[in-house]
């Protein structure tokens, strides 16, 4: 599990070396360096089976503990570089995760952060993947597709486009949605999420499968 740990933190000195960044000696920069980490031992929670499923309160209840403690350390490193593409899009993706844990304020937050990274950033297809997700969760789908939509110019035929599929389906336009996902299986043929989708809707279903979480 060390051994784990320390490969994730080279990888990620290695990462801000290559976006011209650097760890300094301060604390907070310190701080930062252990919440990044920390993160990555608890993002597998939220993939896969995502944790907002789970029945296990004293479980979600030590995850959240975790992620708050995440958030306020990249918060603390955010007040001394507050316009670092990286720390933006940290809280971001932090703020959402929260979310799904019914942390209060963190939708907002998601939001915001993730607007300032794309105003810095506007072809970041993490982050428009993240801030669609917001705007899926808030079922403002106008706004989602929007995003969506600009994932896939900036990613032709990924996971965007099966999310594209997902906000026409809650937006009534089922004919649209079918063609995406046709197209999508079309260079994605083992995503076994979407072919049960579309055989759902061709057989005159329209429970839209829940996606969030691939």
């Amino acid at each position: 599990m060390r051994l784990k740990l320390l490969c994730i933190g080279i990888l990620f000195v290695l990462s801000l070396n290559q976006m011209g960044l650097s760890l300094s000696d301060t604390e907070e920069s310190k701080l930062y360096f252990e919440a990044i980490v920390n993160l990555k031992s608890i993002e597998k929670y939220f993939l896969g089976e995502p944790i907002y499923l789970s029945k296990d309160e004293r479980f979600k209840s030590n995850v959240r503990d975790k992620l708050g403690k995440i958030i306020e350390y990249i918060e603390q490193y955010y007040q001394t570089d507050s316009d670092n593409p990286e720390v933006l899009f940290y809280l971001g993706k932090c703020y959402s995760y929260a979310h799904d844990l019914d942390i209060k304020g963190s939708w907002r937050n998601s939001v915001k952060y993730l607007n300032k990274l794309i105003k810095i950033q506007p072809d970041n297809v993490m982050a428009r993947m993240i801030q669609a997700k917001n705007y899926m969760d808030s079922q403002n789908f106008e706004k989602a597709l929007k995003e969506y939509e600009y994932a896939n110019k900036l990613h032709p035929n990924g996971q965007a486009l099966k999310f594209i599929a997902v906000a026409k389906i809650y937006l009534k336009r089922e004919e649209e949605a079918k063609e995406d996902l046709k197209l999508y299986l079309k260079y994605n043929p083992n995503d076994r999420y979407a072919e049960k989708m579309l055989s759902s809707m061709e057989s005159g279903l329209t429970e839209v499968v829940n996606l969030c979480s691939e």
